[in-house]
């Protein structure tokens, strides 16, 4: 990850490539130069995450130079892919070489050269990064917590992690110092030892929260009967939907201390700044891949639950709860997703048979049955003849209409 340049006559701006996003630094105007020639390469690729700090609520004194407007953004691999044919992006070294390849995809002349930043201010503007990486890893986060405000309590102890009760509590702690941390005043040290014990509390109240969350999901077996499945659904649900709004407001609580963390290190542990950055990048990294693991859990029992036998429309208030339940939990998997930033399709839940498909799959069931003992007699009745005239046992018929296969001893 290193800095860059961008020149163009008397407007400026600094670039600092990441391994999945990038962050400008410069005027608000230059700024938006840059992001608009960034989406018109990319075209209908939307950035998948972005934050944006200015100069009076910004990572605060990361650089002295760049106290102005920084965006962050973090975009597809196919975006990236755009960026890199269409804009020169060289991405050995982090480099942006230049969104002007051919003359002809933009107006104007712009030029990339590389920055002449020392060490330190080349891993503050690194620190920076990180730091609003790790706030566009989640979205608005209030309507989950009005969502669960009066049951926190409950949740907790159902996760077998009664510090989870704290978590607004946590939040309410962790809230002024965050404010403190993106001032232009820094962070003291005595409000970082306030906090500094928090962080492997919360971590271990969402590995809890997650981990148990995955059990109760991965001990549903699906029932035979669609009323069964649509009870089973139904639970899911009302479950899934809180211990997900809890999670993302845990986790946002989290993402505050790193902030945190990261702006005590500038202030008070340069040394350790260069290693709080990467372990910044690796919670931000193992973050998403949990989350991801979890919602493809989540899906993967959804559509298992929802997979139709094709019967359910002889029950039909089943079948309409079922279906019912599908989409409401199918809506909260995506929400928590989207809350996440994370990229998840959509579950494509499949249409359950009404009454009419479902007597007709009856119909083909005993259809089958019959033709299958038509058949089954028909092999059996001559071949027990010569085995009678062979003086050997004949062979018993079973209900379903196969042939009883004989032991090894008959």
């Amino acid at each position: 990850m290193e800095p860059m340049g961008f020149l163009k006559r008397s407007e400026s701006v600094d670039i600092v490539v990441a391994e999945k996003g990038v962050m400008v630094v410069g005027s608000e105007s230059s700024v938006a130069k840059v992001r608009d020639l960034m989406l018109r390469v990319v075209g209908d690729e939307v950035p998948l995450r972005s934050s944006v700090a200015s100069a009076a609520a910004g990572v605060a004194n990361v650089v002295a130079f760049a106290q102005t407007h920084k965006e962050y953004f973090e975009f597809s691999a196919e975006a990236m892919r755009r960026l890199k044919e269409y804009g020169s992006i060289e991405t050995k070294g982090g480099y942006f070489r230049s969104f002007v390849r051919d003359g002809r995809l933009f107006a104007g002349n712009l030029d990339w050269k590389p920055a002449n930043f020392g060490p330190e201010q080349a891993l503050s503007l690194q620190a920076a990064a990180a730091q609003m990486a790790i706030r566009a890893a989640i979205a608005e986060v209030q309507a989950a917590i009005d969502e669960v405000k009066d049951i926190v309590d409950d949740l907790a102890k159902w996760a077998e992690a009664e510090r989870l009760g704290n978590v607004l509590g946590d939040r309410r702690t962790l809230e002024p110092l965050l404010t403190e941390a993106r001032s232009g005043s820094g962070l003291s040290r005595t409000s970082w030892q306030t906090v500094a014990w928090l962080g492997p509390q919360m971590t271990r109240d969402i590995e809890s929260l997650r981990a148990r969350l995955m059990r109760e999901v991965a001990d549903q077996e699906r029932s035979r009967a669609a009323g069964g499945r649509a009870d089973q659904v139904d639970v899911l649900e009302d479950r899934v939907k809180m211990v997900l709004a809890l999670l993302v407001v845990a986790e946002e609580n989290l993402a505050w201390w790193k902030e945190i963390e990261l702006a005590h290190a500038r202030d008070h542990e340069p040394a350790a700044l260069a290693t709080k950055t990467a372990a910044a990048r690796e919670f931000l990294d193992r973050l998403d891949a949990d989350d991801r693991s979890l919602v493809t859990a989540l899906q993967d029992k959804l559509m298992e639950l929802t997979r139709p036998s094709g019967f359910e429309g002889l029950n039909p208030f089943a079948r309409k709860l079922l279906t019912t339940e599908a989409a409401s939990l199918s809506e909260a998997i995506s929400e928590f997703a989207e809350r996440r930033r994370l990229v998840a399709e959509a579950t494509e839940l499949v249409a359950l048979p009404d009454a009419r498909e479902s007597f007709n799959n009856v119909k083909q069931v005993v259809a089958d049955g019959l033709r299958r003992g038509k058949d089954a007699v028909a092999s059996v009745v001559p071949n027990n003849k010569r085995a009678v005239e062979r003086g050997e046992e004949p062979q018993a018929l079973e209900p379903g209409g196969e042939p009883e296969p004989k032991s090894d001893h008959g």
